[in-house]
């Protein structure tokens, strides 16, 4: 499950923000890093990060445990002349290989294509992030461009993969 973030979630986004194996593969100036005290991460999200127009935070939760918010997704990007948006998440370490990411990616891909109506949903993936990788292509994305250099906030440019949903990817999928 996917929604908006509740202040007993502070914890839980804290443990997120600050975790070491998933610090490596996020940029440093995500909206989750901009107060130490998440509880204001949560309160201030909607009018300093979505409505400026720069994205969105969701929980992700469990189904046999809804009040526990085990990682992150997020829309960024989004460019509405363009009808296009980007998409991430971030999951404790704990509850890797479970398949929670790639429900995630689904459901943020159905909700920009089917809901939103955009055209272009793409996750840019650092260099290195298999797990992450993987995850996309599951979900009908495909490579679009490798080893673009962006800047992540670590000083210098890092390596990354860019992927882009393919559009007729559920149509062949479901048949």
């Amino acid at each position: 499950m996917i929604h908006k973030m509740q202040p007993e979630d502070a914890a839980a986004l804290k443990r997120i923000a600050e975790d070491p194996q998933i610090s490596p593969f996020v940029p440093t100036f995500l909206y989750e890093k901009k107060y130490e005290d998440k509880a204001l991460v949560i309160a201030r999200e909607e009018e300093e990060y979505f409505a400026a127009g720069e994205g969105i935070l969701l929980g992700i939760y469990l189904k046999e445990a809804p009040a526990e918010m085990v990682g992150l997704a997020e829309i960024y990007g989004y460019e509405p002349s363009k009808e296009k948006a980007s998409i991430g998440d971030r999951i404790l370490p704990e509850f890797w290989g479970r398949g929670i990411s790639t429900q995630a990616v689904a459901l943020l891909t159905d909700y920009l294509i089917g809901e939103v109506g955009l055209k272009t949903v793409t996750a840019h993936i650092l260099r290195g992030n298999e797990g992450s990788a993987t995850c996309v292509l599951r979900n009908g994305y495909v490579q679009k461009f490798s080893s673009i250099y962006e800047d992540w906030g670590f000083g210098e440019p890092c390596l990354t993969d860019k992927y882009v949903y393919k559009r007729d990817f559920r149509k062949k999928r479901v048949k």
